[in-house]
């Protein structure tokens, strides 16, 4: 996958160096570098899943619902 062309966002995390070993073999198995074969992770999940984008009432109402499922849940673990 060439990316010289196109804008490019730098982004960066921290994972367990085994999961990092596991992830240099599975690309090296493709042979990709890990940068490639973790991009093409990334665009068959969205292909396969991809995501579902809602109006901002929508999306302020899924949140509210969220928050107080989290709320709730909280209060049920304090009174134990």
């Amino acid at each position: 996958m060439s990316t010289h062309d196109k804008h490019i966002t730098r982004f960066t995390f921290d994972c367990p160096s085994d999961l990092h070993s596991t992830v240099k073999m599975k690309a090296l198995a493709v042979k990709q570098s890990v940068k490639d074969y973790l991009i093409s992770l990334i665009i068959k999940d969205i292909s396969a899943n991809p995501p579902q984008f809602m109006d901002k009432v929508s999306f302020q109402e899924h949140l509210k619902t969220a928050l107080e499922k989290d709320q709730n849940l909280m209060r049920k673990l304090t009174d134990r």
